[in-house]
């Protein structure tokens, strides 16, 4: 694993845990801060490799943003308001394709050891977490 995108997620994912804190210690306060984060990781995750594929210099939600701008012209603060659910609505047939990197995967695994794996692509499959219909 590159060593720089490990040290990159390992930040993303303390800098998610001081945006996202458990309320307390139960386990469901646990369970409730890392489904906040987990969209945001992931997408972050997927900004990295569709930067990767354009050739751009940027990197997370930096990339999914700059992405939605020029395929929309939405202006920045419009996108920055949207939840992740809606970023990767609008970019869905961009992101589809792209894998998350192994390191990104590596990262969350070692920052979450819960008893239950955690796949960051089901997020990516069902952002919104809705039933199948």
């Amino acid at each position: 694993m590159d060593t720089v995108e490990k040290s990159w997620y390992d930040q993303l994912l303390l800098a998610l845990e001081d945006r996202y804190p458990a309320e307390n210690s139960s386990p469901m306060a646990k369970v409730r801060a890392r489904n906040q984060r987990l969209p945001i990781y992931a997408l972050s995750a997927l900004g990295n490799a569709l930067a990767q594929a354009r050739g751009w210099p940027l990197k997370g939600m930096d990339a999914v943003d700059f992405a939605i701008i020029r395929k929309y012209s939405w202006f920045l603060p419009q996108v920055q308001a949207l939840p992740p659910a809606s970023k990767w609505l609008a970019l869905h047939e961009d992101l589809l394709s792209l894998p998350i990197d192994q390191a990104a995967i590596e990262a969350w695994g070692v920052k979450n050891p819960e008893p239950v794996e955690v796949d960051l692509l089901g997020w990516v499959v069902n952002p919104s977490g809705l039933p199948p219909a």
